[in-house]
């Protein structure tokens, strides 16, 4: 959403009243997005194919960490865990796919709010003067970016099946990086002729 406004102050003054009082606009720019879908995988391959494999799903459990939710802690290392095995005729393990639907989780979503205030003042009647305050990210509020699906962060990493995600990869359900710029200031005079 982007927005201006042109405050009503100082409209029907003349002078240095109007000079001092009117010419104040604000203006804004307010972005508001979701989450990215992405995968989490598992290094535990079925022997048949060389593809990548899924975890299971752990029913009832959620996707999302609850409570204290942030980027050392933001998908659910129990909500997944390696698939099982199954024997085949001749009595071995075959490691089977994962029940965990693609793309089955979504990274947290981002909040920018960019803000000016702006001064105009006319003289001689053609010339104006224009000062600008501008803030970007005013909130100064992070957008984390999701790793790839590869990173040991997303991988689901387990020496036996049906264990927990977490339980041999500590790096499990954290965000490792921000796409944001912090917040940021500038301030400008324009000369309209």
């Amino acid at each position: 959403m982007s927005w201006t406004y042109e405050l009503p102050f100082g409209r029907n003054m003349r002078g240095l009243s109007r000079a001092a009082i009117g010419g104040w606009q604000v203006n804004g720019i307010t972005t508001l997005r979701g989450g990215f879908p992405t995968d989490i995988r598992t290094n535990r391959l079925p022997p048949i194919f060389n593809t990548f494999n899924v975890p299971d799903r752990v029913k009832g459990e959620p996707l999302l960490v609850e409570e204290n939710r942030g980027p050392d802690s933001w998908f659910n290392p129990a909500a997944f865990r390696v698939p099982g095995t199954t024997l085949s005729n001749t009595g071995a393990a075959i490691q089977m796919f994962g029940d965990s639907a693609r793309r089955v989780a979504r990274g947290p979503g981002s909040v920018n709010f960019d803000f000016s205030l702006f001064k105009e003042v006319a003289f001689l009647e053609r010339y104006r003067v224009q000062f600008r305050g501008e803030a970007f990210n005013l909130t100064n509020t992070p957008t984390f970016g999701l790793p790839s699906s590869n990173s040991p962060s997303m991988t689901c990493i387990g020496r036996t099946p049906g264990s927990a995600c977490n339980d041999n990869n500590p790096e499990f359900g954290k965000l490792t990086g921000s796409s944001a710029t912090g917040r940021q200031l500038q301030f400008g005079l324009k000369f309209i002729f």
